[in-house]
């Protein structure tokens, strides 16, 4: 939902984004979590690319941030 509600790397016509899939698994540390192995495809031509979701947790959890390079939890 947040990659469709705020865009993705500059991309922001998200009726364009397609065949959204989570392949991985989330990771939590402490008060933050990454899932680091999204796809999607910004437009129906363009190739595949993997974003990285960033959680954190205050009252409840939330996207922190979405991207393409790691969360660095624990660093």
């Amino acid at each position: 939902l947040s990659l469709l509600t705020d865009g993705f790397q500059g991309s922001t016509n998200t009726g364009q984004f397609r065949d959204l899939v989570c392949s991985g698994a989330l990771r939590v540390i402490k008060d933050r979590a990454e899932l680091d192995d999204f796809k999607l495809h910004t437009s129906s031509s363009s190739p595949a690319v993997s974003a990285t979701i960033c959680f954190k947790h205050g009252n409840s959890w939330f996207v922190e941030r979405t991207g393409i390079t790691s969360c660095e939890l624990g660093r």
